[in-house]
């Protein structure tokens, strides 16, 4: 019996031990970067952060995308599981950071630095889940500064990107309504992906619509397909897009001037993106707007998702960014 006592507190031990280091979820909101730098490097660290804080969305007031806090490498500690972390590093400094650098580099990487090279990496759950850690390193300061004035605008796109990306992993593995994709399968043959909090709002008879919603602030996520598979342009896809607004949204309208987009892929599928500003002259409403139009030449099928915001008084980049993770879950030509 003593024996089995014994055992028993090892393996309690054992466990106690591992629940502390357990890592847990990336804390706060997607658009806080914590940038370490040290007081040498300051100049890069205003640079990358100059292009962080660039506009990205169309949203009625202006938003800083990224707000970021510089902190020395003594303050990491406190920032560990922040959504966003990136790190700056200058090789011939050597002390704390580059210590850390080289915890979180892999071989490969680390051979590339010590050779004189610069790199920029991204990682995910380096000590949070659904978190990103960029580190940017370079031999010198002045090759850190000129890594960063060449790599900003990437680095900021990258991140943008997996920010995103950090939620839609995350609504596949812990947030998503349960049963309702397979709902949605079942019904129209393609699938999305929607996080606690949104409802099938309605369905049109006469159409081929479908509405979830999410309260407080309203967010709606508009679902339309259509039979053939044609790649639009830009112009017509606006075009389209302001058609189906006015006749489906109670006179929705896109304010003008304030739409822009380009070619994406959704879904693994060729498509359009648009962003702008929607309005209502009937109810003296608007907000921002995000639509994608997509070709499914697979099931010869094209479906338009639109993101639509309203918000007004409050910062909305992260509620777009939400929708954004959404639309990014869809499969075309789902079984």
């Amino acid at each position: 019996m003593r024996m089995v006592c014994v055992v028993l507190g090892i393996v309690m031990t054992v466990a106690i031990i591992g629940c502390g280091k357990k890592v847990q979820p990336a804390m706060g909101s997607g658009s806080v970067v914590a940038l370490v730098r040290s007081e040498a490097n300051r100049e890069a660290a205003d640079l990358l952060t100059q292009s962080l804080e660039e506009d990205r969305y169309t949203v009625p007031r202006r938003e800083k995308p990224f707000r970021v806090t510089a902190i020395g490498i003594d303050a990491l500690a406190d920032h560990h599981y922040d959504k966003n972390v990136i790190l700056l590093c200058d090789v011939s400094e050597g002390g704390k950071i580059l210590k850390e650098v080289r915890r979180i580099l892999d071989d490969e990487d680390r051979r590339r630095l010590g050779g004189g090279e610069p790199v920029v990496v991204f990682k995910t759950d380096t000590w949070g889940t659904y978190q990103n850690v960029v580190v940017v390193a370079a031999p010198t300061a002045q090759g850190l500064l000129s890594t960063v004035r060449a790599k900003s605008p990437d680095i900021s796109d990258r991140l943008e990107n997996e920010t995103v990306e950090v939620m839609v992993r995350f609504f596949s593995e812990q947030s998503e309504i349960p049963g309702l994709r397979s709902q949605i399968v079942n019904r129209y043959g393609w699938s999305l992906r929607l996080p606690e909090g949104y409802v099938l709002k309605s369905e049109k008879a006469d159409v081929p619509l479908v509405r979830f919603e999410r309260p407080a602030p309203p967010r709606v996520i508009y679902v339309h397909w259509f039979d053939g598979a044609d790649v639009l342009d830009l112009e017509s896809a606006v075009e389209l897009r302001k058609k189906i607004a006015w006749e489906q949204y109670d006179e929705d309208e896109i304010a003008e001037g304030k739409v822009r987009g380009g070619a994406a892929v959704l879904g693994g599928n060729a498509a359009v993106r648009i962003e702008g500003l929607w309005r209502n002259a009937k109810y003296t409403i608007g907000g921002p707007f995000i639509t994608y139009l997509v070709s499914a030449p697979e099931c010869d099928r094209t479906l338009m998702l639109d993101l639509v915001l309203y918000a007004p008084g409050i910062e909305q980049i992260a509620y777009l960014r939400e929708m954004e993770a959404i639309a990014r879950t869809l499969i075309c030509c789902a079984e």
